[in-house]
């Protein structure tokens, strides 16, 4: 136990003797690098776009939040139960950017299918920077009584 508290003593006396900006210098030289390749022309070629994905009675609904690209620039795939969406949007390097802080580069995201999905009607639109997906779900069958005679 006097092992432990003593590291902590010593944790906190470096801590105190740090600033703020000391402590995250690390953190920040890495951003400030990789800002720097985005300006110079290198890229990150991937990122991860956000979703929602909501569910009513009759379908699921995946809304993929990916401003700025062109409809032509998606792929959506159905592979047995595996949706599959990936996209690119490609960095105009001709424009001389000040400032960039939009996201060039290819996503690919991959979603299982409910049992209950109908993966042969599912629609998709891109509508203000959302890509909309819809996949109905299958009817569900009553259950019905047979009268006896």
């Amino acid at each position: 136990m006097g092992e432990f508290k003593l590291l902590i003593t010593l944790i906190i006396i470096k801590l105190k003797n740090r600033t703020m900006l000391t402590m995250y210098k690390p953190f920040s030289d890495f951003l400030f690098e990789l800002e720097n390749d985005f300006m110079n022309g290198s890229s990150i070629d991937f990122f991860t776009p956000k979703n929602d994905i909501i569910e009513s009675d009759k379908e699921y609904r995946v809304d993929l939040y990916v401003p700025a690209f062109k409809k032509e620039n998606f792929k959506i795939s159905v592979d047995g139960r595996l949706l599959t969406v990936e996209g690119e949007r490609t960095l105009d390097r001709e424009l001389k950017y000040n400032v960039k802080e939009s996201f060039f580069g290819k996503f690919k995201k991959t979603y299982t299918l409910p049992k209950n999905s109908n993966s042969d009607e599912i629609t998709s639109t891109y509508v203000d920077g959302v890509l909309q997906i819809i996949i109905p779900k299958k009817e569900t069958m009553s259950t019905k009584l047979i009268e006896i005679k």
